[in-house]
């Protein structure tokens, strides 16, 4: 028979479930099998391709590209169901900071350009680009990634480990699904019009028509699209709904969800350096995985990979001032402070898309050699390319200044009053 001294004793060395480490573990753990599920359909998918060579079943590559992305994802989730799980029941964990340091995260850019040296020899070779290019392709994406965090990041309180890598999967994951979502129901209210305009066209409707019979026989070539519908996305009106579209309504949606993982931070004792940095590592997520989304191999592999650095400081920096923002607004009530740095993030992201829509609309000029019925955008075209790098760069610029301001402050400041009633590991460790 149990003595009630020992019963009361056993239950009060196992506290009760903390519920929101669980919720973390299970939906991290429910995101990973969903990847992992799509890794390997997708890889199936490629060897089937592969070995019929069939065109309407797609590019191998592509669908070898999309497997590493999602097996990838998946293998980030790792660290959160691990504290998620152990810190839900009370169990002992092991810190990842101490082991990151190691690495030397400082360094890492180093072996960016062997990367890209490697990935554009393997390119050159179809049968052995579809195995070696896809791992290529996530380091190559990664290592900038993870290099502008730990500049961003560095001597700034990041919490827990299980915080860190929770609000880095929040951008990584949950924040991808909800902007997908949102956007395509923006896109669907955007296109009304468009397609009522269509409609009323005899001549684009017939050409849409006969591509849709064209693409049940065989995918077309970018070739027949641009010389069927290029005088029609040159057109001044179509140049203009693409800009409000991806510079205005993207930025604004992007901006708002981007920061998933300081939202989720809401009722958490934080400063505003901590909010800067939990801002940062969501933005990493959510431009790593975007990034990853988006690549696709070819000759054009390194320079895209170049470009999408300029993109993840965008990201990065965007995000991590709404971060701190947020933090400023929930601690010190400074809500026309918040609305400001929102609108700076999304300008800011707002003038990357712009430029990036007007380098295409260059290249689909130059491709058609079209006239130029949009002086203005074609005078804007041609020095998008620079601005896009000056961009890149200063983005970048602004991280590491705004680290240092922060981390110098950061050991003087002191933390608000705590308001919340949420537990949590009482470690501010800093990278």
């Amino acid at each position: 028979m149990t003595n009630p001294d020992q019963a009361v004793g056993k239950m009060a060395s196992n506290p009760a479930v903390h519920v929101p480490s669980l919720f973390q573990g299970v939906l991290c753990a429910l995101a990973l099998l969903f990847l992992w599920s799509g890794a390997l359909a997708t890889i199936l998918m490629g060897i089937a391709t592969a070995i019929f060579q069939d065109p309407t079943m797609g590019d191998p590559l592509s669908m070898f590209l999309l497997s590493a992305l999602l097996f990838g994802c998946g293998a980030l989730l790792l660290p959160s169901i691990y504290y998620g799980f152990y810190r839900a029941f009370s169990r002992p964990t092991v810190d990842t900071l101490p082991w990151l340091r190691r690495t030397h995260p400082a360094l890492w850019i180093f072996a960016f350009p062997i990367i890209l040296a490697i990935g554009y020899g393997v390119g050159q070779l179809p049968v052995l680009s579809w195995i070696v290019l896809p791992p290529l392709n996530l380091l190559a994406v990664g290592i900038p990634v993870g290099w502008m965090l730990f500049l961003a990041v560095r001597n700034l309180p990041l919490g827990s480990s299980q915080r860190l890598w929770g609000v880095f999967d929040s951008g990584l994951v949950l924040a991808p699904a909800l902007i997908t979502f949102f956007e395509l129901l923006a896109a669907m209210a955007f296109l009304l019009p468009v397609a009522m305009y269509i409609a009323s066209q005899p001549e684009l409707m017939g050409k849409i028509m006969s591509l849709a019979e064209t693409i049940q026989e065989a995918p077309p070539t970018p070739e027949i699209l641009l010389q069927e519908f290029g005088p029609y996305l040159a057109r001044p009106e179509v140049l203009f709904g693409v800009l409000i579209f991806g510079a205005v309504i993207v930025p604004l949606i992007e901006e708002l969800i981007k920061p998933m993982g300081v939202w989720l931070l809401a009722k958490r004792r934080l400063r505003p350096a901590a909010g800067f940095a939990a801002g940062a590592l969501s933005g990493a997520g959510y431009a790593l995985f975007e990034s990853l989304a988006l690549t696709s191999g070819g000759q054009e592999w390194p320079v895209l990979m170049v470009a999408r650095v300029g993109t993840a400081s965008v990201h990065i920096l965007t995000t991590a001032i709404t971060g701190w923002a947020l933090v400023q607004a929930w601690t010190r009530r400074r809500y026309l402070l918040l609305g400001l740095c929102f609108l700076t993030s999304v300008a800011i992201h707002g003038l990357w898309n712009g430029l990036t829509i007007y380098s295409a609309f260059k290249s689909l000029a130059e491709m058609r050699n079209l006239p130029s019925e949009v002086p203005t955008a074609t005078g804007l075209s041609m020095v998008a390319p620079t601005s896009l790098v000056i961009l890149g760069i200063a983005s970048l610029g602004l991280l590491i200044f705004f680290n240092r301001v922060l981390a110098a402050g950061n050991a003087t400041s002191v933390a608000p009053p705590n308001t919340s009633t949420t537990a949590e590991a009482p470690r501010e460790s800093v990278l």
